[in-house]
């Protein structure tokens, strides 16, 4: 497995984690590790190109991602859900043609293996 592909499996488990988290009437516990893989995930995905995120342009998305992850540990879990969710969407806004790309890959050698 290349690091695309483990970013991927990380990525699909943190969603899964945090999903799980939603489902169990929005368990701390399982979010928080969600978050925590969803990050680990992205930075695997993009690897060396994680400078970009910390330039001043992200600073927004920077702050809004980080105030929803503390959110999270004081007990307002859909508050800071709510959060870190247009914080993410305003770091990778710019980087969701690359995901896709990265997914159909996955995608098609998945499919080409099942057969």
């Amino acid at each position: 497995m290349n690091t695309k592909e483990i970013g991927v499996v990380v990525l699909f488990v943190g969603v899964v984690f945090f999903i799980a988290g939603a489902t169990f009437l929005l368990d701390k516990a399982l979010m928080v590790a969600g978050n925590i893989l969803l990050i680990v995930g992205i930075l695997f995905l993009i690897k060396t190109k994680t400078i970009y995120i910390f330039s001043y342009e992200k600073i927004q998305g920077i702050l809004l991602f980080l105030f929803g992850f503390f959110i999270l540990f004081f007990k307002y879990v859909f508050i800071g859900f709510l959060f870190e969710s247009v914080g993410i969407f305003y770091l990778f806004y710019d980087k969701i043609p690359t995901f896709k790309g990265i997914l159909r890959g996955v995608v098609y050698k998945i499919f080409r293996y099942m057969r």
